[in-house]
């Protein structure tokens, strides 16, 4: 069979097809270049299968019969885009956990005039001013504001971390209900993605939403994917590989049972911290849920020291206030004791200044006496003793519920040291974790940055790229035009002619 007349309309006709819809293309990457999570498309042209003829040897399988667009890609590449997400969710974590730590810091506010430190200083620099004159009511008054400024600034500090510790824990439970959220969204996009490529078509828009729904659970925590045949993925979470999606299906983490930093008083033990079935927070190692994790295991364990400061502060002055051979300002032995204390719902310590020193005649009740004469500095000295003594600090230690370990962990007060070395060595602990933590944000941030550049240079619009394809193709489209024109002026003459 020869080549039919009307042969090169076709040809034309089938060029301006493909270019319009490559052109289609392009003005879609222009429109999305800031959508979240779009993926760069691309026209994929495939020469049409040539045209078979008979009786011209010459001719026969080589005349080809045009263009047509084969396929929509998405431009990706799996492997960067693993890899950027688990970037991300590193970074994620770090950077939370940096925040946090910083909260923390500004909670403790050392040093300054409002600080543990200071407040601590001040009492015992309130009994040697009392030394220097152990009969003045000032100076008793002095030692008695100083007390209660004391307890108040621990139960500030206290009573802030508590608070941060309920916001993080309410932080973490919305978090996972959004993780869960999100599942739920990948698995009815599953649904969906395979019911189009059953249809023999591209859900390339689905699978871009799926994508970015990816993104969103990474940055939450450490989540694990596979890309199956029938176009789905499952995903899991996790260092156990918790699995939270399959094909339309998808299974909820449970958030019951979250009990951030509690306070395991007396040496009991704890329960498990996160009960859940077969996940608990502890399998989640990156992400801002992990970050969060950290920070409430940080303010637990921060919590745990002061309670275990005030426990040992409380006792060893009462000690030296109330005892046989202390006499306070009328020569009487076994004074009242200067402190009590209370436990807030979190089980955390608070001292209070005892109640007999806070009414008229109370500052007669500092004993500040060894011998029962008024004017004896002994017990006053002896209180003085207690800031640089070092045995004062063994064995005082409290047990907290570790989120981030899911066990129970004891921090505290084990072993020789001063009370002014004990605040020092909680803020240096807590000032060290906040240094390396600065590190590791830098580090995990230039990685996670490196990444996304080059993931947005495979699947990102680049605006000139898509302005030159724009072109390349208006300029094919009006080649076509022209061949069509010149071939109907052909076939107008062929026309005369017959």
């Amino acid at each position: 069979m020869g080549l039919s007349t009307f042969y090169g309309l076709n040809l034309g006709l089938s060029t301006l097809e493909a270019m319009k819809q490559a052109q289609s293309v392009v003005g879609n990457n222009m429109a999305n270049a800031s959508t979240p999570g779009y993926v760069r498309e691309r026209s994929v042209m495939q020469e049409q299968v040539a045209l078979t003829t008979t009786g011209n040897a010459g001719v026969a399988g080589r005349v080809g019969q045009g263009v047509t667009v084969e396929s929509i890609q998405r431009v990706t590449n799996q492997f960067v885009n693993r890899q950027d997400r688990a970037n991300q969710s590193n970074y994620q974590m770090y950077n939370v956990w940096q925040q946090n730590l910083s909260q923390i810091q500004s909670i403790l506010n050392e040093p300054s005039s409002n600080s543990m430190q200071n407040a601590v200083d001040q009492f015992f620099q309130s009994w040697q001013t009392l030394s220097t004159n152990p009969t003045d009511t000032a100076a008793r008054q002095s030692v008695i504001s100083e007390a209660q400024t004391l307890g108040q600034t621990f139960q500030t500090i206290t009573g802030q971390l508590e608070a941060m510790q309920s916001n993080l824990g309410q932080t973490v439970t919305k978090q996972v209900g959004q993780f869960n959220q999100y599942a739920q969204e990948v698995a009815n996009l599953n649904k969906q993605i395979v019911s189009v490529k059953n249809q023999g078509q591209s859900p390339n828009a689905l699978q871009d939403q799926r994508g970015l729904l990816l993104d969103k659970m990474s940055q939450l925590a450490d989540v694990t994917y596979q890309q199956q045949n029938d176009g789905s993925v499952s995903v899991s979470v996790g260092s156990n590989k918790t699995q939270v999606v399959s094909g339309s299906s998808f299974t909820q983490l449970s958030t019951s049972g979250l009990v951030p930093g509690t306070l395991v008083q007396n040496g009991s033990s704890a329960a498990a911290p996160y009960p859940s079935s077969g996940f608990n927070l502890s399998q989640i190692k990156s992400g801002s849920i992990a970050g969060n994790v950290h920070s409430l295991d940080d303010a637990s364990k921060l919590l745990g020291n002061l309670d275990s400061f005030l426990k040992a502060f409380q006792s060893q002055v009462n000690q030296v206030q109330h005892n046989k051979n202390a006499y306070d300002l009328n020569g009487n032995n076994l004074a009242p004791v200067l402190f009590t204390s209370t436990v807030t719902a979190s089980g955390n310590t608070v001292l209070h200044v005892n109640n007999a020193f806070l009414q008229q005649g109370g500052t007669d009740l500092l004993a500040a006496s060894s011998t029962g004469q008024p004017g004896d500095n002994g017990n006053a000295l002896n209180m003085l003793q207690l800031q640089n003594a070092v045995s004062h600090t063994s064995g005082w230690n409290t047990s907290y519920a570790s989120l981030f370990n899911n066990t129970t962990l004891t921090t505290g007060f084990n072993g020789n040291g001063t009370f002014d070395q004990f605040i020092g060595s909680t803020v240096s602990q807590i000032g060290v974790e906040a240094s390396g933590v600065n590190s590791e944000v830098k580090t995990a941030g230039a990685l996670a940055q490196q990444s996304a550049n080059l993931r947005q240079s495979i699947s990102g619009v680049n605006q000139d790229a898509q302005a030159a394809k724009m072109i390349q193709y208006q300029n094919t489209y009006n080649a076509a035009a022209k061949f069509i024109s010149v071939f109907n002026q052909m076939l107008q003459t062929l026309i005369t002619n017959v």
